[in-house]
């Protein structure tokens, strides 16, 4: 958390985990096998033939019909009995569901070609007229943001939420869009419940979509409002077209975003980190679900967030490493950060902040995100370094009268003594909605500007990337030894790297 004259701000990244975010973590369906079978579902069986009678000949019957031949008075011969599994039940529900599916696939490469191609009007044929306005909205959205690659894939959830009848069926589809800002190959998507009505027209089945709407997530492309976007080659910033505030605010957004990106990915050559090939950057100024849970409450700070792969075996089940950034312009009294010189300093170090857990989840090794993988304080540790040195090699340009509130060097020493321990900022201390919070940031970012100071920008870098490398990392654990500097791999103890940062904290900002 971090503050602009009164506005607070907080920033929550939304990680995996059981999926996506700093840390919001938003509901994932879990994927069963490609084909199961529902319960209670299932064919008729049919019985293997058990024995055969011999019939009498006609003459036989004529000269003896009570008397039994001698091939009747012999035991029935015995057939072998098939160890095939029956065969399906042409009429039973996995075959309906089946039957759908082939279906549906049809219409979901229908749904996304039309969608890259720009064609509206193939794209809403396949609707209800009482949903046409909506979705309509989300189409041209999405188009005015950029489509590079569509791909919409069905999740595997017979189990949690497809339903099938003779007339309609549901699926979960994860809506994976690439825009021009997102990596080459990568399909980030979002889940959207999908219900499809099933009817008959001249002797053909005609199908046509009921419910399209965000599953698990809020989406910033079905407000039922028209969107705008500015752009540069890399980055794209995104708000509501009817909002005079934000529209306002656009440009200034876009010029934000092109000091502390460029440097920070200048600064980190040679770390081995990867970076993100662009950024989309959504503006708001009213709390929001974007990407978050829809039944959380309300988001009122920054956040960076983690999409779905919708190219993963089991879509709906793996994070992408492609992230969305929300920019929050409405401080805690309501209203709208002034788009003046120190709100564009805001927007700057926000920006700046926010693309570094952009490029940390690019470079996330982890399945599955929990309190400790990687760290919170870890976490936001190094998005305050990375936000705090780009300030700082501004110089004197960035004196404006408004001091970057996440730097140590601007916090009270006399709050420091009072609160630094031998314990981590916790989730519950940094994300506080007091003037506390900005102070257990700055310590948190500490630790990296101790590991810039001492080892360079991308020996930092690499130590950040080691807490999404495997779960429950703990950046003490990866300080060089400098004692050894040829076996890169030789870390100092934990506890030894711990109190060289502590000493050097006490004596450089409680003094």
């Amino acid at each position: 958390m971090s503050r602009s004259g009164d506005a607070v701000r907080m920033t929550v990244i939304i990680v995996t985990g059981a999926l996506l975010a700093a840390s919001c973590t938003a509901p994932v369906t879990t994927p069963t096998s490609a084909m199961s079978t529902p319960s209670g579902g299932g064919g008729s069986t049919i019985s293997s033939a058990g024995s055969t009678t011999e019939q009498s000949s006609p003459l036989q019957s004529a000269i003896s019909p009570a008397m039994p031949t001698p091939a009747q008075d012999r035991p029935h011969p015995s057939l072998p009995v098939s160890n095939l599994p029956p065969p399906p039940d042409p009429t039973g529900p996995d075959a309906l569901q089946r039957r759908h599916d082939t279906a549906f696939a049809s219409l979901l490469t229908t749904l996304s070609t039309s969608l890259q191609a720009g064609n509206r009007t193939q794209f809403l044929a396949s609707f209800t007229p009482a949903l046409a306005g909506r979705v309509g909205l989300w189409f041209g959205n999405t188009r005015a943001l950029g489509v590079s690659g569509a791909r919409f894939a069905r999740s595997d959830d017979y189990f949690s939420g497809a339903t099938d009848s003779m007339s309609s069926f549901s699926r979960t589809v994860v809506l994976g869009i690439r825009t021009p800002y997102d990596d080459d190959g990568s399909m980030p998507g979002i889940p959207y419940l999908v219900t499809v009505s099933m009817t008959t027209a001249k002797g053909r089945p005609s199908m046509s979509i009921t419910t399209w709407e965000p599953r698990f997530l809020g989406d910033p492309m079905n407000c039922e409002c028209g969107l705008s976007v500015v752009h540069s080659p890399t980055v794209a910033v995104v708000f509501d077209s009817a909002d005079p505030d934000l529209a306002f605010w656009s440009t200034a957004a876009l010029a934000a975003a092109g000091g502390g990106i460029a440097w920070s990915h200048l600064q980190m050559l040679g770390s081995g980190l990867v970076a993100p090939k662009g950024q989309v950057i959504f503006l708001a100024d009213r709390p929001f679900h974007w990407f978050l849970t829809a039944t959380a409450p309300a988001q009122t700070s920054n956040v960076t967030v983690g999409l779905i792969d919708a190219l993963a075996p089991h879509p709906g089940a793996t994070y992408s490493d492609q992230s969305r950034i929300v920019v929050m312009l409405q401080s805690p009294d309501g209203a709208v950060i002034p788009n003046d010189q120190q709100g564009r300093e805001y927007a700057a170090d926000v920006i700046t902040h926010e693309s570094t857990h952009q490029l940390m989840n690019r470079n996330s090794h982890l399945a599955v995100r929990s309190e400790g993988s990687p760290p919170t304080w870890a976490l936001e540790g190094i998005a305050v370094a990375v936000e705090t040195l780009y300030r700082d090699s501004l110089g004197d340009s960035a004196n404006i009268g408004y001091p970057e509130p996440n730097d140590p060097k601007n916090i009270d020493p006399g709050w420091f003594r009072a609160h630094l321990t031998d314990q981590m900022p916790t989730r519950n201390q940094l994300y506080s909605a007091s003037t506390d919070g900005a102070g257990y940031y700055a310590i948190a970012g500490s630790v990296f500007r101790f590991l810039d100071q001492h080892y360079g920008y991308p020996t930092m870098m690499r130590v950040a990337a080691a807490m999404y490398a495997r779960p429950d990392q703990d950046p003490f654990a990866y300080f060089p030894d400098p004692l050894d500097p040829a076996d890169p791999g030789h870390y100092l103890p934990t506890a030894t790297a711990r109190n060289l940062w502590k000493n050097w904290f006490v004596l450089t900002y409680e003094n």
